[in-house]
């Protein structure tokens, strides 16, 4: 989606508010699902107080073999495992066994980062971990396993930011977490949610078919790519746990959501759906696992999932009392989407995330470079701040203009629902329909010469493992870590850039090299000797 909303709108799909909710769900399906006899497709189901549930399904949970999706189809659940494992480490926590305001290296031994954050932060993604993915495309480690992965985390010795003074979603927080529970409880995660949240709920056919591979064999197969020529792919088998893994059925889904109001398992729900505060007071609007996002006087309590071939979301409004559940098998379906579709034909309320309050600081203080990725592939935007607005575009290209509105804390561009925010400690959040969609963090390089780069660099952490760089035709050449020789040009005074790779790199103000793919800040490096 983001690629298209650079270049001309995307207009969501409208459902008839006055249908009736069943009929609502069916115009869903015929409208996301075009062809439910040969395709991939879609697991529904919403239920409002005092009712039972409605539930429908259409489209294949397996194309090669015909198989349809049924209401026990159990999908990939992808993200929305982070908020089972919040519970877990809440349960944990009232048996005594853990701290989650104790730094995370009470639990892992040494990691290589002074600055250690809480399991609380990480709950909250306020720890500055970097993504380990980014990390992997950069360094030559193996990460096919949870051990593997968790010892690449745990070897950053730097970090984005500072524990607790910002917020940024990142998968490698419940990675880590996964292990700590893990550690300190001496059970597996399936192990500890099958016998602590799946058995007492009654979800007895959610679960990790990495634990049990002979038992999920009618779960929907994904699918990713065009819906006219997908491609079959799986992720049943990995023990990278976590930040994804899980399945279950959209019914059971259901029983989860009403967890949070009748609490059986637990006071929990308070301290869940308590958003993270940053320092100069703005809110995350993020509590354990789960996004809380205002909504006309209610709350919707809320977290999407997505993976090469799935999409998943899930919705509670506590004041309506109305649970929702959107599972899809085919990544070219947006169940977050579909899922707010439903929200506004259910209960005629929309979330505006962009509106949502947010600290407007002067505008000098937001010109400068901001690193992201839109999309997966790296970019670099400079933020010019012209009068009241703001001009944002590729640096050496044609800005795009963005207009302040209301208050200021956002502005909005001349594309019809494209919007940015200035964010809770500078970032810049670009919103489209109301929605976020992309995170940019603002970079500081240091001026220099092509001299300042040249030579051989190395991560104390990663030892043995050098990059060298050396002069090039019309800019550098950058070789070593897990990647072939590339070429980088200069894109602006002190940031160079492989297209080919969407590789940025850059000096800090400290003089370490800072190396950036997929928009991500992977790895930072010292010269080597230093």
């Amino acid at each position: 989606m983001a690629l298209v909303l650079l270049s001309g709108p995307v207009h969501a799909q409208s459902i008839d508010a006055g249908a009736d909710l069943a009929g609502s769900l069916q115009a869903v399906c015929d409208t996301y699902v075009t062809n439910p006899a040969t395709s991939a497709g879609l697991s529904l189901a919403v239920q409002r107080a005092g009712e039972p549930p409605v539930l429908l399904q259409c489209g294949l949970a397996d194309i090669a073999s015909g198989r349809a999706i049924e209401a026990g189809t159990v999908f990939h659940l992808a993200s929305l495992t982070k908020q089972f494992v919040a519970l877990e480490a809440l349960i944990l926590r009232d048996r005594g066994v853990l701290d989650l305001d104790a730094p995370v290296d009470v639990y892992t031994g040494p990691i290589a980062r002074t600055d250690v954050p809480t399991i609380r932060q990480m709950l909250h993604h306020m720890s500055g971990f970097y993504e380990h993915w980014a990390q992997s495309r950069l360094v030559d480690v193996p990460t096919e396993t949870l051990a593997e992965v968790t010892a690449l985390i745990t070897a950053q010795d730097s970090s984005n930011f500072e524990p607790g003074s910002n917020f940024a979603y990142t998968n490698a927080n419940y990675v880590l977490l996964t292990d700590v529970l893990q550690r300190i409880d001496g059970r597996s995660l399936p192990q500890m949610l099958g016998e602590d949240v799946f058995a007492p709920l009654g979800m007895t056919g959610a679960g990790f078919p990495v634990a049990d591979p002979d038992g999920f064999h009618s779960r929907a197969i994904g699918y990713s790519g065009p819906a006219d020529a997908p491609e079959a792919v799986d992720y049943v088998f990995s023990d990278i746990l976590g930040d994804g893994g899980l399945y279950a059925s959209a019914p059971e889904l259901l029983l989860w959501l009403a967890e949070l109001r009748d609490q059986s398992l637990g006071q929990f729900t308070a301290e869940r759906t308590e958003s993270g505060h940053l320092p100069n007071g703005a809110d995350t609007h993020y509590g354990l696992g789960l996004h809380v996002s205002p909504v006309d006087g209610d709350v919707l309590v809320h977290h999407g999932g997505g993976n090469r071939g799935a999409s998943s979301w899930i919705g509670y409004l506590p004041g309506g009392d109305v649970s929702i559940v959107v599972l899809a098998n085919s990544d070219s379906l947006n169940a977050e989407q579909i899922g707010f579709d439903i929200l506004a034909a259910v209960t005629a309320q929309q979330v505006n995330f962009a509106s949502l309050p947010a600290p407007s600081p002067p505008l000098a203080d937001v010109a400068g470079l901001y690193a992201g990725a839109f999309n997966g592939d790296a970019i670099l935007l400079q933020v010019i701040a012209d009068a009241d607005r703001l001009l944002i575009g590729v640096p050496g290209g044609e800005p795009r203009q963005y207009l302040p509105v209301e208050s200021g804390a956002h502005y909005r561009s001349d594309l019809p629902d494209l919007e940015v925010r200035v964010g809770l400690s500078g970032d810049l959040n670009f919103f489209y329909l109301g929605r976020p969609f992309e995170q940019l963090y603002r970079i500081e390089p240091r001026a220099g010469a092509v001299e300042g780069f040249t030579g051989r660099w190395r991560s104390p952490s990663l030892p043995g493992r050098d990059w060298l760089i050396e002069p090039a035709e019309d800019g550098l050449q950058l070789s070593g870590g897990a990647a072939a020789p590339v070429r980088l040009e200069p894109v602006v005074p002190g940031v160079w850039l492989d297209r080919a790779s969407s590789t940025y790199l850059w000096l800090d103000a400290d003089a370490r090299l800072v190396l950036t793919r997929s928009g991500i800040r992977a790895i930072t490096l010292m010269r080597a000797g230093d």
